[in-house]
């Protein structure tokens, strides 16, 4: 009776010290955010958009450059193409305008660079935008 008693303790113990170091996710904000999970890993994943749109004086002086076409890059890499003529008069994240998805693993926040490049490679737009979760961020590009 005295050694069940004595394994039982032991096994409360370890399993309660054990659930106490549970390491995940500990941001609610997160894509795997883990209820479970006592100690944050460093492992929590994001996501967040940018939406990027230019207005019609942009466009214009776009055209007058012979630009027809904008590739936009995130951290170097195409995310999409803007037909110049397709100016807008406002941000509308997720609507018509180019909108791209950031994932990124390990912080709430993150910066990235952006870049406009005209179908011939000129440079156009540079800059650089914090992302944070769950969140739409607009760029006008002028």
């Amino acid at each position: 009776m005295k050694q069940l008693f004595i394994i039982t303790l032991g096994i409360l113990i370890l399993s309660t010290s054990y659930s106490c170091k549970r390491k995940g996710c500990t941001y609610d904000n997160a894509t795997n955010f883990s209820k479970k999970a006592k100690l944050d890993d460093g492992k929590c994943e994001f996501e967040s958009k940018v939406s990027f749109w230019f207005n019609e004086s942009t466009s214009n002086n776009l055209v007058s450059y012979g630009v027809t076409t904008l590739h936009v890059y995130v951290d170097d890499k195409e995310v999409g193409q803007i037909n110049v003529s397709d100016w807008k008069v406002g941000a509308d994240c997720g609507g018509n305008n180019l909108t791209a998805r950031n994932a990124y693993t390990g912080t709430e926040k993150k910066t990235y660079t952006y870049k406009g490049r005209s179908q011939d490679g000129t440079l156009y737009f540079q800059g650089t935008f914090q992302a944070s979760p769950n969140e739409c961020r607009s760029i006008e590009l002028q």
